[in-house]
C-alpha cells in the first residue's frame, strides 16, 4: 500500500520546514469540535513520519513523504471498516518557519487530499442492491487481474465492473466465460483479457492463444470510460479470443462511448429489440469478422470519432451489418476497415454524415 498528502501551496514555497504526521488512534474518527483541546486530546498513533521537504511548487499540489505506516496502523485496528473516516495530524512545532496551504475553509477545491492506492485480493459485486455480493472474484496469483471463472456465472441485477478482470482457462481446450444477468456495465478503466493459458488459434503466429467471452443481458450492455476488452492478438500480445455481447429485452441497448475498446478474434454485438450505439473516441478491431445485428427492429450508429478494423493473414476479414427493421447511421470522423464491408443485411437506409473513410470492398451499398 501507499498513502501520502497531496497539499496546495500558496505561499512560502522554499521555506525551511520539517513536518512531524501522525493519526488519531481511533476505528472511526469523529468530526472535530470548538472544545477546547479536541485536537491535542486525542489519541495518537505510534507510527509516526518526519518530513523535511524541499522547495515546494508554488500554487501547484505537492505531495509528502509516505504515510503508509501511519495509514496501516489505523486500519489494522479491529473496529475498522471501510468508510469509516481517518484523521491525520500534521506537527510544525520542529520549525520555525512554515509554509502557506489552502484549507478547505478557504478553497475547497484545493484542500489538502489524501491519495492511496492499494492491491486487492478480492472484489466483490452486489447486483441487486441487497448487501450481499453476488459475485466475488479473487486474485489468487498477485498480478492485478480478478479471475473470472470458465463457464456461466448468472447475477439477478447490474453487474459493474471497475477492476482489471482475466478470464480463467487451461492449456488443453479453449475456454469460455459468460456473464449472464440484468445489465452490465465495464467503465471508469475496467478492463477485461485472457490469462494466456488457452490452445493456439492461429496457424500464422504459433504463440497466438485465447479464451472467450461473452456477456447476455436483459437491458442494457454498456462500456464506457476507457472500458476495455482486450483479447485480441497482435505483434505484442499472444492473445486472442472471441467477445460476444447480447441484449435481449425490447429497447435494451448496447452502448460503447468515452475511450472504450474492443479487441478480439471474432466479434459479435447483437441486440434483439434494441440500438447499437458506439461513439466518441472508441475502436474496435478484430482479427476475423465483425457483426452488428439488430435481429428484430433496432438502428446501428456510429457517431464521432469511431474506428472498426478487421485484418489477419489466415484469411479475408468481414465486417457485416445486419438491420431487420431500422437504419445504419454514421456521423463525423468514421473509420471501417477490412476485406469485405457488407451493408447487405440492412433492410432501412444508411446514412453517413462527415467524414467517413470506408476501406476495403462495400457489399449491399
Amino acid at each position: 500500500m501507499g498513502a501520502a498528502l497531496e497539499l496546495f501551496c500558496n505561499q512560502k514555497e522554499s521555506a525551511s520546514l520539517t513536518l512531524r504526521y501522525l493519526g488519531e488512534a481511533s476505528d472511526d474518527s469523529g468530526p472535530f469540535t470548538t472544545v477546547m483541546g479536541d485536537i491535542a486530546n486525542r489519541p495518537k498513533t505510534s507510527a509516526a513520519v518526519l518530513d523535511t521537504p524541499g522547495p515546494w511548487t508554488l500554487w501547484g499540489w505537492n505531495r509528502t513523504a509516505s504515510l503508509q505506516p501511519i495509514i496501516q496502523e489505523i486500519i489494522n485496528r479491529p473496529g475498522w471498516r471501510g468508510g469509516h473516516a481517518l484523521t491525520l495530524f500534521a506537527d510544525g512545532s520542529c520549525s520555525s518557519a512554515y509554509r502557506g496551504i489552502f484549507t478547505s475553509e478557504r478553497a475547497s477545491d484545493y484542500s489538502a487530499r489524501l491519495h492511496v492506492s492499494y492491491q486487492l485480493e478480492q472484489v466483490e459485486y452486489d447486483t441487486d442492491g441487497d448487501n450481499v455480493p453476488d459475485i466475488v472474484l479473487y486474485d489468487r496469483d498477485g498480478d492485478g487481474y480478478f479471475e473470472c471463472p470458465v463457464g456461466k456465472t448468472e447475477y439477478s441485477g447490474t453487474l459493474v465492473v471497475e477492476h482489471p478482470l482475466e478470464i480463467m482457462g487451461g492449456s488443453a481446450t479453449r475456454c469460455e466465460t459468460l456473464f449472464k444477468g440484468g445489465a452490465f456495465v465495464l467503465t471508469n478503466g475496467g478492463k477485461v483479457i485472457s490469462d494466456l493459458l488457452s490452445p493456439i488459434v492461429s496457424s500464422a503466429y504459433p504463440g497466438l492463444r485465447g479464451n472467450d467471452f461473452q456477456v447476455v443481458s436483459r437491458n442494457y450492455i454498456f462500456i464506457s470510460y476507457n472500458g476495455k476488452i482486450l483479447l485480441g492478438g497482435n505483434s505484442t500480445e499472444d492473445w486472442d479470443g472471441d467477445v460476444y455481447l447480447e441484449t435481449t429485452r425490447a429497447g435494451s441497448e448496447i452502448i460503447l462511448k468515452e475511450g472504450a475498446s474492443i479487441l478480439g478474434r471474432h466479434i459479435e454485438l447483437i441486440t434483439s429489440r434494441g440500438e447499437i450505439n458506439i461513439r466518441k473516441n472508441c475502436q474496435i478491431v478484430g482479427n476475423s469478422h465483425i457483426n452488428f445485428k439488430a435481429l428484430e427492429s433496432g438502428d446501428i450508429h456510429l457517431n464521432r470519432d469511431v474506428t472498426i478494423s478487421a485484418a489477419s493473414v489466415d484469411g479475408e476479414c468481414w465486417v457485416n451489418f445486419g438491420v431487420r427493421e431500422g437504419d445504419v447511421h454514421m456521423n463525423r470522423n468514421i473509420e471501417i476497415n477490412a476485406d469485405v464491408i457488407d451493408m447487405s443485411g440492412v433492410n432501412g437506409n444508411i446514412w453517413d454524415d462527415g467524414e467517413i473513410r470506408i476501406i476495403g470492398i462495400r457489399q449491399g451499398w
